[in-house]
């Protein structure tokens, strides 16, 4: 099942993979004028059974507070392990490596398969 949802200067795509794993793909600017919407889309696709959240970020330009804090709170929720981020540019991440969450989240180097995660460290890159 995939939804797609366009908030002001961003587009986010809501895709279940499984049961157990949603790929959320963020396309544009996360920033405060989205951020409630676009969590709201977020938190609606976790369950209970929800084991992983693969975040694609190969079409995001810009990292705001209120998102880096989005992405810390998801990862406190489900555990940083299994909250996978992939496609990051290196703006993005620079964003996160002054907020100083990069080194707590998992980067992935294929979005869709869950359950063989590649794990790769960007800084190395």
């Amino acid at each position: 099942m995939e939804r797609h949802y366009d908030f002001d200067s961003i587009k986010v795509t809501e895709l279940h993979l499984s049961e157990m794993t949603c790929l959320i793909r963020l396309s544009g600017e996360l920033d405060e004028e989205n951020i409630e919407r676009t969590s709201d889309v977020i938190y609606g696709c976790l369950s209970p059974r929800m084991s992983a959240v693969v975040l694609d970020m190969s079409e995001l330009t810009y990292l705001g507070s209120s998102g880096i804090k989005l992405l810390f709170e998801l990862a406190l929720q489900l555990g940083f392990y299994k909250v996978g981020i992939w496609g990051v540019n290196d703006k993005v991440y620079r964003i996160m490596e002054i907020a100083n969450i990069a080194d707590k989240l998992s980067f992935i180097s294929r979005p869709v398969d869950i359950n063989d995660w590649e794990m790769i460290d960007q800084r190395a890159a």
